[in-house]
């Protein structure tokens, strides 16, 4: 954005499926559905490629489409998921995948990085589980921390509360649910189930409210620690909300 323009758009070699900004720096992660990761910067009116990355290991079919992205480790690496249940930790300046872990049994939906000391990955199946990126992604199980299974479909998305040092999560069977990161995870509480797949949430109000996006029926907004009926409603989109 310059002096409140809009860029142009950004046009990838392959359809995006999941984007996340840099922290710091004018970049953004776009995951493509072919499983190449873009870096694109935005800081000009056109914006550019910066660099990719893609299983070199894997072609053609072989190749999982990119289902989430987020930056860790202060922006200098990415953190991808994608069908086949395995995480990635990727150098953003040399391309180099510095760890993989087969994080989950379900194919993986979303994850989201905290604090750069944590991570959350949602699956399929529903089930959330929190890592400790200290301890490294790797397959000898030191960086599992806790695993949650209170939801009956899969994962659409999963932000962070700094104020409450929590997570929420989202998901296809309608409903939200908040664990607590404090010393060991915990759940603190789920909302009832709407009749409307919950597909994005965001926190507004430093934590203190969570606007959920749904898929046919609008915005919903809940208070913190007010898990019961949703505190309001908001208007509908044409096409469903999906982030």
């Amino acid at each position: 954005m310059d002096n409140g323009r809009a860029s142009k758009p950004i046009r990838c070699p392959e359809d995006a499926n999941a984007i996340r900004f840099h922290p710091s720096l004018p970049f953004i992660a776009v995951g493509g559905v072919l499983g190449t990761v873009f870096i694109v910067k935005h800081d000009e009116q056109t914006p550019i490629i910066r660099g990719s990355y893609r299983d070199k290991a894997k072609k053609g079919k072989g190749r999982k489409p990119i289902r989430a992205v987020d930056f860790a480790n202060n922006g200098q690496s990415l953190i991808t998921s994608t069908a086949d249940s395995v995480v990635k930790v990727i150098d953003i300046e040399t391309g180099a995948v510095l760890s993989r872990l087969k994080a989950h049994e379900a194919p993986l939906n979303a994850l989201r990085v905290i604090s750069d000391i944590a991570l959350a990955t949602g699956d399929e199946s529903g089930k959330l589980k929190v890592w400790d990126l200290r301890q490294g992604l790797r397959q000898d199980g030191k960086a599992h921390r806790a695993t949650f299974e209170e939801h009956a479909d899969y994962i659409t998305d999963i932000e962070y509360n700094r104020a409450h040092s929590a997570i929420a999560a989202t998901s296809g069977d309608g409903a939200m649910s908040a664990y607590s990161l404090r010393e060991t995870p915990r759940k603190i509480d789920n909302t009832e189930a709407l009749e409307d797949a919950i597909n994005c949430l965001c926190f507004i109000k430093g934590g203190s409210e969570i606007v959920c996006g749904c898929g046919q029926t609008g915005l919903r907004a809940f208070r913190w620690g007010s898990w019961g009926e949703p505190a309001k409603t908001g208007p509908r989109h044409p096409p469903p909300l999906h982030t």
